[in-house]
């Protein structure tokens, strides 16, 4: 029988200085259960519904060449409230 191994959530970046593929391992902060249900709520999760909180870097470092860069939130277009015209800025990881 093979070994199993663990899968783990990341964020994919490419770095804009020499094109190395990264991935950054996702942070799941631990919170209370009061904490949850409150984000629950303020994401409009209905009961039931399972899944993740996680909270992505705000500064990635290329281990190749070293260079480090600002990160920005990755914008779904299928979204209802998305806006063209918004620009997301810089990535906030407090909850």
């Amino acid at each position: 029988m093979k070994e199993k191994v663990e899968l783990h959530q990341a964020f994919m970046w490419d770095c804009p200085n020499c094109g190395v593929e990264h991935f950054e391992r996702a942070i799941r902060p631990e919170m209370a259960p009061e904490q949850f249900e409150e984000l629950r709520e303020d994401f409009g999760l209905e009961e039931g519904q399972d899944g993740d909180f996680l909270m992505m870097p705000t500064e990635v470092t290329c281990d190749v060449c070293g260079c480090s860069f600002e990160v920005t939130e990755e914008v779904n277009e299928d979204d209802d409230d998305f806006d063209p015209g918004e620009d997301v800025g810089p990535a906030e990881t407090g909850i």
